[in-house]
Order: structure tokens, then sequence, then C-alpha cells
């Protein structure tokens, strides 16, 4: 499978350490991190797979969390609706003025 640099997105042959492309040492996420900079840094986010560094019960966790948070907004809108703005009132036009005709 090939390696994708974190940097360029150059693939590479596996097995290689450093990119064909930047020289940049690909064990390294950062755009900053690395690279000669023969070519343009990426300006995009460049997706890092990190689903196997959160355990099973990290993500049961992570997971109860975001639950309980969809829940709160979910009651919070249900049981204290937002009063709504009291209604605006336009002031009657004065009258006795300078007539315009």
């Amino acid at each position: 499978m090939p390696a994708i640099c974190p940097h360029c997105w150059e693939f590479n042959r596996p097995g290689h350490r450093l990119c064909g492309r930047c020289g940049a040492d690909m064990r390294t996420v950062l755009q900053e991190s690395g690279g000669l900079r023969r070519t343009a840094p990426v300006q995009s986010p460049v997706p890092v797979g990190n689903g196997a560094n959160l355990s099973p019960a990290r993500r049961v966790a992570l997971l109860g969390f975001l639950m309980l948070l969809l829940l709160g907004q979910i009651f919070g809108a249900l049981l204290y609706p937002r009063p709504l703005p009291p209604p605006v009132r336009l002031a009657p036009a004065p009258s006795g003025g300078a007539d315009l005709d």
C-alpha cells in the first residue's frame, strides 16, 4: 500500500521514510514540521487516521458525552423555550404640522 505524505499528499512507495516530492519525514503529521520546501505546503487540513488511538472504553465515554449534550439541547429547547420579543408599536404620525400642499 502506498504511503501518503502528510505535507504534500504525494504518493510514495511503502517503506520509505522521506517523501520523494518534498523531502519531509513522513512520520510527522504537522505540515510545518518537515520538508525541504521545494514545493508549497498543503493549505488544507490533511486527514490523519486516529481511529486506532481510541480504546473501546473511550469510544463509549465519548458517545455518552455526545448523547448527554444532545439530550441537554433537546430538553433545553422543549422545557425552556425562548420568549418572543414584544411586538413593535409604531408611533402615530404627529398631527397639526405644516401643510406641504
